[in-house]
Parts: structure tokens; C-alpha cells; sequence
């Protein structure tokens, strides 16, 4: 017994089965036109069958006009492709569906990061006690043995509470967190470190009486948020020396713990999501205002809070504001379009800008644009720690005033970002700040000429102890929108 060299066919040596190299063999082959005949008749008798077998895995299947056929591998029986138009919109549809948008992977890239680093141990966010701890290490530097925090971002960061009511009261011998009932709750399960108390009548009634049992005796308040009026009220109430105290938590907030760069990170990833997103969505004929409007729905469908301020979305003339809030403005073929914003998310906030052409720009709106990029990818290159605010701004500003756009540059190249989307420190020309490593800062130089329009290019950066890192990955290369 011996197989055919083709079909695979076992046959015996001697009957001029399929497999026999007998003449008698092949001249009966020529004959039937069974499998290996080579003759004419053969040949024809091939082409005018209607059911024939697979020359490899002997499958016996209907000819080609066939409407229902076998699979050439695995059998599998179906029915002729006829495509219609209706029915390839489907399958375009339904792969459109399937396959992964720019910004959705780029959300989850990034969520995939964070998440790798903290099951690792990379991240190992800093405790309330810790930050208690810092703060009171700080008191004999403003003669106090006590701070009540009362603003909502220091209340927060110190405490860890997300509610809308309370003061936070902390002393060396203990810290205290005074709510009304509505957060008693709320407040025993995020304040850690405090001793939560509720108060049934004023609340600066409750905080005298623990000032008393805490024995503070010169009492620190943040004069940079306290009103007259409440100023007017503690002073009446509380007996203790007041001594006003200005940017004591804003200093502790200046340098970030592992665990808000891992916040701010996946704030960013929104944010690049959300850019990502809406270049696909804008069009010559729509509304500065519906673009604004869609890069909100997007982000808090990511899981953000709300944007980090109000958006701004400035195109054609409007361009050169830079602070241009989205209006009713239509978007024009030939415009820039500035789009500025951020995901305000777990508390935290992210802010970057980028600028797109839709349609094809002028040579002067090009030359603009490069010169910004040009003056932005050198500040981002050359910010490290030890250099002063001052000196990062002028990373930015010298190239664009060598470039002949020195009075068009009209604000500062970069802020602090964290909790606030304006926070310290600032990268300006005013600022001597030294830049350590842990702060957040933007990026943003600017261009903006009046009745031409103008350019801004913004990322959030992270200073490490050997450079930088940029937080913020979407394109700066200029983006023509058709």
C-alpha cells in the first residue's frame, strides 16, 4: 500500500487504483478521469461536474455557481456572499465599532501605566499623618501651636475630605475636623488622622471649645482666604491670639507625593483622550460653542469630575485672545482653532492646549505656528530642577523675540498645576522660585496678533531630579483639518 503524492490516496501497487504507475493504470486513468488523469477527456469531464472533490482534504462541495457551499478547510457550510449596499454599511459599521479610536486607546494605555506602577510599589501616596506631620514641623517658623484651615483645596489636601462644609483645627497635641451632621459620616471615613466633631449650634462656637481642650494659645489663620467678616467673627469668639498666616499649605502643596502624580496622570490621559476625540469632530460650519460643549461630554464620560475651567475654543480672529471662552462664533475654512483644557479629576487638574488648522492656513498663521512650537519644545527641552521661574520663561520668550513676536507674547510661559489649575510656582519673568523636583507646571507660550489671530501649544510637565517629564503625549505638529 502506498499514498498518492497529491490526494493522499492509499491504494495497492498493483490494481491501477488511484496511485498506480502501471500502463494499464494510466491508461485507464486517461480514461476515467479519476484523480492524477492528465487527459483531454478527463479534463472536460472536470470542468462539466457539479459536485467535484477538494484536491487536498477530498471535500466534495457544489461548483462555484453554487448558492450554499462548503468551506475549502473546514467544512463549514454557507451561504454565497452577495454583498448589497446595505448590507457592506453594516459590516462597515459594525468593524468601525469593533476597532479601538485614537483616544480611547490612549486613556487606556495610560490607565494601564498607572495601574502597573501602583500594584508595583512605584506609587506609595503620602498619608495624612505624614502631611499633618509636615505641617506642624512648620509652626515655630510662624510662631502658632495651632492652624485652623478653612478653604477648600488646603481643607482637602490636609484632611483628605471632599465634603463642602468644615474646618480642619491642628495642633501638635491633636487634630480636630468640626461638621454639621450632614457629614459626620462622610467625614469619619476620609479625614483620617482628625478626631471628627459635630457641632449643633455656630460652628465657631465648636472651634473655641476645641481650641480650649487642644490648649492652643496663638492660633494660625489663612489670611489669604479668611473675609473681614469671618476675621471680625473669630476674633469675637475664639479666645486665643489670632495670628494670620499667608500661603503656609500653598508652600506644602508646591512640591507633589507619588500618589497625586498618579491622579494627575490619568487627569492628562483624559485630557489627551479628549484632543484626540475632537480633532475628528470639528468641521468648517460648526459652532466654537458645540466643540467646547463635546469636549466636556467626552471627558466626563472618561470619568472626569467636570473640565478644569471653562474651555476655550478661540478660531480665526478670535484666536488672538488668549483666554477666548468658545462663543457662537461659526469655524471658518483657513482658521486656527486654539482649544485650551483640562480634566478636572479625583481633585486634581489637568490643563493643556493645542492648535489646529482647518483647512489650509496662511504662510503668516504657519510662521506663527512654528515659531510658538519652536519657542515651546525649547522650554519643555530646558526646564530642570534648580533654575528659577524667571529663567524657564525665558526659555520661551528669548526665541520668539528673536523671532520679531517679543510684544505679541503678552503672558507668562507656564503656572503650577495640582489641585488648582493656577497654582504656584509661576514660570514667569517675575518669578525667583526655585523649580524642584515633584513640581507640576505647564508649558504655553503664545502668539496673538490683533485681527490676524494667533497660537498657543501647552503641556503639563513634571520636574524629576534630572530634567523633566512631559505628562501631556498628544501631537504639536500642525494638525490640517479638511
Amino acid at each position: 500500500m502506498r499514498q498518492h503524492w497529491r490526494c493522499g490516496a492509499r491504494s495497492a501497487k498493483k490494481t491501477g487504483q488511484c496511485g498506480s504507475t502501471g500502463a494499464a493504470a494510466r491508461e485507464a486513468q486517461k480514461k476515467t478521469g479519476q484523480c492524477g488523469s492528465t487527459g483531454a477527456a478527463a479534463r472536460e469531464a472536470q470542468k462539466n461536474r457539479t459536485v467535484r472533490q477538494h484536491w487536498r482534504c477530498g471535500a466534495r462541495s457544489a461548483k462555484k455557481n453554487r448558492t450554499v457551499r462548503q468551506h475549502w478547510r473546514c467544512g463549514a457550510r454557507s451561504a454565497k456572499k452577495q454583498d448589497s449596499a446595505a448590507a457592506l454599511a453594516l459590516r462597515r459599521a459594525k468593524r468601525k465599532k469593533k476597532q479601538d479610536s485614537a483616544a480611547a486607546l490612549a486613556l487606556r494605555r495610560a490607565k494601564r501605566k498607572n495601574v502597573w506602577f501602583y500594584r508595583n510599589g512605584c506609587y506609595k501616596e503620602e498619608k495624612p499623618m505624614d502631611r499633618l506631620q509636615t505641617l506642624t514641623e512648620q509652626f515655630d517658623k510662624h510662631d502658632i501651636d495651632g492652624m485652623l484651615i478653612t478653604s477648600n483645596y488646603n481643607r482637602r489636601y490636609i484632611t483628605g475630605f471632599t465634603g463642602t462644609a468644615g474646618a480642619a483645627l491642628v495642633s501638635r497635641n491633636g487634630a480636630k475636623f468640626i461638621t454639621d451632621f450632614r457629614y459626620v459620616e462622610q467625614a469619619q471615613a476620609q479625614a483620617k488622622g482628625f478626631e471628627v466633631v459635630k457641632h449643633t449650634g455656630s460652628i465657631q462656637e465648636e472651634i473655641n471649645r476645641q481650641i480650649q481642650v487642644l490648649g492652643i494659645k496663638k492660633l494660625g489663620f489663612e489670611k489669604d482666604h479668611v473675609t473681614y467678616s469671618a476675621y471680625d467673627t473669630y476674633n469675637h469668639v475664639f479666645q486665643t491670639t489670632l495670628v494670620p498666616v499667608g500661603g503656609l499649605l500653598e508652600k506644602l502643596r508646591l512640591v507633589k507625593d507619588p500618589g497625586e502624580l498618579k491622579i494627575m496622570k490619568a487627569a492628562v490621559a483624559i485630557a489627551d483622550a479628549a484632543f484626540a476625540h475632537i480633532v475628528n469632530y470639528i468641521k468648517p460650519g460648526i459652532e466654537e460653542i458645540a466643540v467646547s460643549n463635546e469636549l466636556e461630554f467626552f471627558m466626563r464620560a472618561q470619568g472626569a469630575v467636570s473640565s478644569s475651567f471653562d474651555i476655550i475654543v478661540a478660531s480665526g480672529y478670535r484666536s488672538a485672545l488668549p483666554h477666548g471662552v468658545a462663543s457662537n462664533k461659526v469655524i471658518e475654512k483657513g482658521e486656527l482653532v486654539t482649544l485650551d483644557f483640562g480634566a478636572y479629576y479625583s481633585g486634581y487638574c489637568s490643563d493643556i492646549t493645542r492648535t489646529v488648522a482647518v483647512g489650509e492656513p496662511s504662510e503668516e498663521l504657519r510662521k506663527i505656528y512654528n515659531t510658538v512650537l519652536k519657542a515651546q519644545l525649547l522650554g519643555v527641552a530646558g526646564i530642570k530642577p534648580g533654575m528659577t521661574g524667571k529663567e524657564a520663561d525665558a526659555l520661551t520668550r528669548d526665541h520668539i523675540t528673536a523671532e520679531g513676536y517679543g510684544e505679541y507674547f503678552g503672558h507668562s510661559t507656564g503656572h503650577g498645576l495640582g489641585m488648582e489649575v493656577h497654582e504656584g510656582p509661576g514660570l514667569s519673568f517675575k518669578s525667583d522660585t526655585v523649580l524642584q523636583p515633584g513640581m507640576v507646571v505647564t508649558v504655553e507660550p503664545g502668539i496673538y496678533i490683533a485681527g490676524v489671530g494667533g497660537a498657543r501649544i501647552e503641556d503639563d510637565v513634571v520636574i524629576t531630579d534630572t530634567g523633566n517629564d512631559i505628562l501631556s503625549q498628544s501631537p504639536k505638529d500642525l494638525i490640517i483639518i479638511d
